[in-house]
């Protein structure tokens, strides 16, 4: 087997062997910048690698599984696509070849889920003293390093706030009206899954789009409608964001009901305005919204 809980001296030597300057993204940097950090990177080399071979393994984390019985679980193999039976042998023998997986009968064997990953996806990764330390590697493809602001799971983070990122408000505020249910749900889900915490009494504010996913529920959409629905667009018009908290401000926890929905803030006074570090909108039930509070 290639990869092993402690790297031995070949798989150092070709982790060094296999990377070059050229694979490092510092293309934003000035000349300065970048022969400086490549010095630093380019001393670290150990810490990436370029392919599965010595991608590096650990025993830091040793996963366990709890199930109800001794039974085996019996699954049926999932159908392989007929466009991609090579692609899925290839990716199987340099899998074996690097030592990651080996041939098995056990009766327990789950089986196999393919994802295709987008190219040359960024992710932001540094090399610290626990990669070497637990024989973790990362790829440099995947790395960007000394970047002011960077978009990361639908988010523009940036030193001091929060926002989403650019496409996904093109996304909402081009969104036509929803004619049916299942336009109304994406609508709900572009811009509650990643962005609710953003906004105000987002609960509140949809109530009346969200009843139209219920079930057995006629899709009418009134001019009621139209307006929470434009509300919402023109949230994402102004770009919401959050910003990271100052922390050597006292904070304030303010919470607040309606019929519909309660939310809380949690937010510190800065000289100019009300900075909202964490906020929550959650809608209420019929069955709590019957509830008497005495």
């Amino acid at each position: 087997m290639c990869n092993l809980i402690t790297p031995s001296e070949d798989i150092l030597k070709r982790r060094k062997d296999e990377l070059s300057e050229t694979d490092f993204k510092l293309e934003h940097l000035t000349s300065d910048q970048k022969q400086l950090l490549l010095e630093t990177l380019l001393d670290r080399l150990a810490a990436f690698s370029n392919s599965l071979k010595t991608i590096g393994c650990t025993d830091r984390v040793i996963p366990t599984f709890n199930f109800r019985s001794h039974n085996p679980i019996k699954t049926l193999p999932f159908e392989i696509p007929h466009a991609i039976p090579d692609t899925i042998k290839e990716e199987l023998n340099e899998l074996i070849e690097a030592g990651l997986i080996h041939r098995n009968i056990s009766q327990w064997l789950s089986p196999m889920i393919l994802v295709k990953k987008k190219q040359n996806p960024t992710n932001p990764h540094k090399p610290t003293s626990y990669s070497f330390k637990y024989n973790l590697t990362v790829s440099p493809e995947k790395c960007v390093f000394f970047k002011s602001t960077i978009d990361y799971l639908g988010f523009n983070i940036s030193l001091n706030k929060i926002q989403p990122i650019t496409s996904n408000i093109l996304k909402i505020t081009s969104f036509q009206p929803p004619r049916t249910v299942k336009q109304v749900r994406r609508f709900l889900g572009l811009c509650s899954f990643f962005y609710r915490s953003l906004i105000p009494g987002f609960a509140e504010l949809t109530e009346c789009l969200t009843q139209l996913t219920r079930k057995n529920v006629p899709i009418q959409w009134t001019p009621t409608h139209q307006e929470a629905f434009k509300k919402l667009q023109d949230v994402f018009f102004t770009k919401p964001f959050v910003r990271l908290p100052d922390w050597d401000k006292p904070f304030v926890l303010k919470t607040d009901a309606s019929g519909q929905a309660i939310s809380s803030l949690f937010y510190y006074k800065s000289m100019r305005t009300n900075c909202i570090p964490f906020l929550i909108t959650v809608k209420l039930y019929q069955t709590q919204r019957e509830i008497t509070l005495l």
